[in-house]
């Protein structure tokens, strides 16, 4: 009920705290709906709040014990937006920021592996990567629900949204295909979202977009195999030192040349093994064309196949080392210690002097 009218249809409504609203409320009975959206606070009666009834135009003073209604109805709702039962996988999620999109996919199998792709780019994901971007989609709940996303306020910043995500499921899920998550502006902690499965505006923590992987390299491994040991025929290295090529002879033995040290075969070996499974403190993202105008070092590693050129950079102010491989999309960094035990050549070391 109207304790009194405030304001007429077509008066400025930007002091009455609809912008956001605090509050919005849809009855909907056999003889139609009608929906009151709410404001602020009146500031010469505590104990009242503004009210707009929708189609009306005017704005109105109504008891505060309105908000108790707000409340009741906030505590019962459903706060899930997203529609996912727990028995469904999405077949893919594209997430698009201002840095561009990418796609996050698998195939229709239960056991199908996830990709990373972007344009042409395509690469196997980490799995344990795309299960935390799957739990962190799961467990998102609205914290508070605003007005109808029919004409939302400029304020919520979904007209350029921060960060959108399209989550697609199998035609077989008995669920909406297609789910869109627009993030928007951040207010005191919280993040204004529109999503294609609820019909309002509203909030959710800031630390979730925060905290959410928005560049393709996020969902990369944590190791990358330059040539598994069984398969590598050469090995060259150069800078950082004389050049020096470990190359198999046709009997299958290492020979090495362009060092007149003995060729220590067993750290050659260790060597190998570290290229098959090369640690990685962090992706960099696309190779920055300083870091490696001048390599420290170049690996060239060969197979019956194919050679890979492995660039190392100049030592970061963090203490890693930057790493192109020739082909890859993407550099990382790499421990210092990684980079010195690849530096060294295989040779047997000379006692130290006493």
């Amino acid at each position: 009920r109207a304790e009194r009218f405030v304001a007429e249809a077509g008066a400025d409504l930007s002091g009455f705290g609809f912008s956001p609203p605090s509050g919005t409320i849809d009855l909907v009975t056999s003889e139609g709906s009608r929906t009151v959206v709410f404001g602020g606070v009146v500031p010469d009666a505590p104990d009242q709040i503004y009210a707009q009834p929708a189609g009306r135009g005017n704005v109105v003073a109504v008891s505060a014990r309105a908000r108790n209604l707000l409340d009741l109805l906030a505590r019962v709702r459903p706060r899930n937006v997203l529609e996912w039962p727990l028995d469904q996988t999405p077949l893919s999620v594209e997430i698009t920021s201002g840095s561009g999109s990418f796609l996050i996919s698998r195939p229709d199998t239960l056991d199908g592996t996830w990709s990373v792709t972007q344009g042409e780019w395509r690469s196997e994901a980490d799995p344990a990567e795309v299960q935390g971007l799957l739990s962190q989609l799961r467990a998102l709940e609205a914290l508070e629900f605003l007005e109808s996303k029919e004409n939302p306020s400029a304020v919520y910043g979904l007209g350029r949204p921060v960060v959108t995500l399209v989550m697609r499921f199998s035609e077989s899920a008995n669920l909406p295909a297609e789910q869109t998550l627009r993030f928007g502006a951040n207010r005191q902690g919280e993040t204004f979202l529109e999503s294609s499965q609820v019909p309002y505006i509203v909030t959710v923590a800031q630390s979730f977009i925060d905290t959410l992987p928005k560049q393709p390299w996020d969902f990369l491994p944590e190791e990358v195999t330059v040539a598994a040991p069984d398969q590598i025929i050469r090995v060259t290295w150069q800078g950082g030192g004389p050049s020096m090529t470990v190359e198999k002879d046709a009997d299958g033995k290492w020979a090495a040349g362009g060092m007149k040290e003995p060729f220590d075969e067993m750290f050659f070996m260790q060597q190998t093994e570290m290229l098959n499974a090369l640690r990685i403190t962090e992706w960099l993202g696309p190779p920055a064309p300083r870091d490696f105008a001048r390599p420290r070092l170049t690996l060239t590693v060969a197979t019956a196949d194919q050679e890979k050129k492995v660039l190392f950079g100049a030592r970061r102010a963090d203490g890693t080392v930057p790493v192109r491989i020739e082909g890859h999309a993407f550099a990382f960094s790499i421990p210092e210690d990684t980079f010195q035990a690849l530096a060294l050549r295989p040779v047997t070391q000379p006692p130290a002097k006493r």
